[in-house]
């Protein structure tokens, strides 16, 4: 329990960018020279395969950094904690690290069908305890492709295809090691909607399979939510989650925060 309160703690006193709280991304970046700090805590429910652990709290900080224009480079840290049912019954610890940089090549235009462009690759760290079970043990490599479109001004859609070349997708005790390192597509869709001049609301669904496209043995979920804005540089994040399939919660919730500087 000692652990779960630090986790809350890391969340509370960090501050949060606008595609959250969705995993779907955007293909917005940060401004030249010009910071963004996204956080979230996540907790779900888990798949009776993962007994006995029942729970699992992730907290996370992403900042991101303009470093020329159109392209951004980012580092994501975050904190795990597994509840079990059996002793111990709570592990906690630091999860693995990613570093990722993404590049904006090409921008919505007025009357044009053509949607907003951007490409990230990314490399994740084995910075948690794999035999504690807060990390993947392995370096993972990959990319992810996004486009963006939005419709009369308040709807926008996005897509992502991306594929890890070589690791996992492990985070905790959500998602899964394949056989054969590498080969694993991961996609995702969202629809985000503007409530007035403040609010949007919105879902999506994501998902992640071998290269066999055994879905059962993949990930697949949805989440709905949406953001807040509270004042012009810091929005409020939150969302409700459902999985299917062993790698993806059976079901959770997330709040966190956006702030640009």
């Amino acid at each position: 329990m000692k652990i779960f309160c630090l986790t809350l703690i890391f969340f509370a006193a960090s501050i949060a960018h606008a595609q959250q709280p969705f995993v779907t991304d955007d293909v917005e970046v940060a401004d030249k020279g010009k910071f963004t700090l996204e956080t979230a805590n996540e907790f779900d429910r888990l798949q009776p395969s993962s007994a006995p652990d029942e729970y699992q709290n992730s907290a996370h900080a992403t900042l991101s950094y303009g470093l020329v224009k159109d392209v951004e480079i980012s580092i994501t840290g975050q904190f795990l904690a597994l509840i079990s049912r059996e002793s111990p019954r709570v592990v906690g610890g630091i999860g693995d690290t990613t570093l990722a940089v993404k590049y904006n090549f090409l921008k919505e235009k007025d009357g044009s069908r053509r949607p907003a462009l951007a490409v990230s690759g990314f490399v994740q760290l084995p910075t948690g305890d794999e035999d504690r079970g807060l990390g993947s043990g392995v370096p993972d490599y990959g990319f992810n492709a996004i486009a963006e479109k939005t419709y009369h001004e308040k709807n926008i859609f996005r897509l992502n295809g991306g594929y890890l070349f070589s690791g996992n997708t492990v985070n905790g005790d959500l998602g899964f090691s394949s056989e054969v390192h590498g080969g694993i597509f991961t996609g995702g869709a969202s629809y985000v909607r503007k409530i007035g001049e403040k609010l949007q609301l919105g879902a999506e669904l994501t998902t992640a399979v071998t290269s066999n496209f055994e879905l059962e043995k993949g990930e697949l979920q949805t989440q709905f939510g949406g953001n807040y804005e509270l004042n012009k540089k810091t929005t409020f994040d939150f969302g409700i989650i459902f999985g299917k399939f062993d790698a993806s919660p059976r079901a959770g919730f997330q709040v966190g925060f956006t702030r640009d500087f």
